[in-house]
């Protein structure tokens, strides 16, 4: 059973996406293969952002000047942790430390970073995602989501009306000779 102050996210969420990948945009392999801030590799995470600039900002991260496809998501999901609200915040004993300090040192270490602790200790909850506060772009928010399309109350949607994004990775040939 499933305890804490949860919060629903309905809305509007944008990604960037690598293009060779944008054929599959509700994938977690990236994350799953290299981790990320709040799941250590071998973990699905989906990473979305409050809006496009966030989404750029976050894609960008330490790489400047990288293509990407813009992608827009359409997320009802119930059960987020929501670090973005002083209360509850507080309600889960976070602390700016847990949601913002550095991840890929430790990792690189083989020791477990405070995000990672913070993610397990959510999902153990019952938690299905977090919201939380942008590290790349003031007043930004984002969303990871370890929990997505296996029930009704988690539902994650690609906005694509006239069907842009590519259905395979054909037009991406194998690089060399």
């Amino acid at each position: 059973m499933s305890v804490g102050p949860w919060t629903r996210i309905r809305g509007r969420w944008w990604r960037v996406l690598v293009p060779k990948w944008a054929f599959d945009p509700l994938s977690d392999k990236g994350a799953a293969v290299y981790g990320g801030r709040f799941n250590a590799a071998g973990e699905e995470a989906l990473y979305l952002s409050g809006d496009v600039a966030t989404a750029v900002a976050e894609y960008q991260n330490m790489i400047m000047a990288r293509p990407g496809t813009f992608c827009v998501y359409q997320v009802d999901v119930a059960a987020i942790a929501d670090a973005t609200d002083p209360a509850r915040r507080r309600a889960w004993r976070i602390g700016m430390a847990d949601l913002l300090g550095d991840w890929r040192v430790p990792a690189s270490r083989g020791a477990t970073p405070r995000t990672w602790r913070l993610a397990r200790r959510l999902r153990a909850a019952g938690a299905a995602g977090l919201r939380y506060p942008s590290l790349r772009r003031t007043g930004g928010m984002n969303l990871v989501l370890w929990r997505w399309n296996d029930a009704r109350n988690r539902r994650v949607g690609v906005v694509d009306t006239l069907s842009d994004l590519p259905a395979d990775q054909s037009s991406w040939p194998p690089r060399g000779g």
